[in-house]
């Protein structure tokens, strides 16, 4: 983006792997990084993290899931920030 001479930049990556036990169980896992490449006076950041998660299916309508991972933040002159995250669910599907 070019505003009155100024020019930031994004880069950013990503990438996933599944592997399916079998039809109904499977896991993920995810790693992604992003860096803001900042003008000016601005702090440059960048952000990172991995998580991974778990798909087992309950019976034909109903699956659970767990997940867990990290997010990491480090901007310039600022201290990183890693934060552990986690969410368990049920769906059932109509």
């Amino acid at each position: 983006m070019l505003i009155r001479g100024s020019r930031d930049e994004n880069w950013y990556g990503n990438g996933s792997v599944t592997y399916m036990f079998n039809d109904r169980d499977s896991i993920d896992v995810v790693t992604y990084i992003n860096y803001f490449n900042a003008s000016g006076d601005r702090p440059d950041v960048l952000n990172y993290g991995a998580f991974t998660s778990y798909y087992k299916g309950l019976g034909r309508r109903l699956s659970a899931s767990a997940s867990v991972g990290l997010d990491g933040v480090q901007a310039d002159d600022f201290d990183t920030i890693i934060s552990a995250m986690g969410q368990v669910g049920l769906r059932y599907s109509f």
